[in-house]
Parts: structure tokens; C-alpha cells; sequence
């Protein structure tokens, strides 16, 4: 007989949509959840607000974007 289970957010989204807490968002990225609260009231960081107006969370791939953002390819030492 086939077990059927019920699908999950988890199971209908890819890894980009996934929602993070500013605890999991300071994980991803390496960085104090405070620094992320920052940057949020800043507006340096997009966040989603899924339950109104006081919680937010991050989509991953926002926080992949802006990590692609502020990156820049190393210098060799050859380059001088």
C-alpha cells in the first residue's frame, strides 16, 4: 500500500524562496542578528513581512544577492 503525506511549504518551494528568521539570516551571512536588524532598518536588507507589520523575515535569495553584491574578486599578487 502507498503512503500518503501531506505537502509541507518546505516541499512546494526552492531553497531561494525559503524564509529566514534575523537569527538564521545572521547565520547565513556571518554576522550578529543585530548587525541584521540594522541593515533592515537602514534598508539595506529587503525582507518579507509575512504576519504584518512587526515580523520580518529574509528570503535566501536576497541574502545570496546581496553577498554577491558586496563581493569582488581577489587581486593576484602577480598583478604589480
Amino acid at each position: 500500500m502507498k503512503e500518503h503525506r501531506l505537502l509541507t511549504t518546505r516541499d512546494t518551494m526552492d531553497d531561494g524562496d525559503r524564509l529566514l528568521t534575523a537569527a538564521e539570516a545572521g547565520r547565513f551571512l556571518g554576522l550578529q542578528s543585530s548587525t541584521i536588524r540594522r541593515m533592515t532598518y537602514a534598508g539595506e536588507l529587503p525582507v518579507v513581512r509575512p504576519t504584518g507589520k512587526r515580523a520580518v523575515r529574509f528570503r535566501v535569495s536576497d541574502l545570496t544577492a546581496l553577498v554577491r553584491m558586496r563581493s569582488f574578486p581577489m587581486r593576484g599578487g602577480n598583478d604589480r
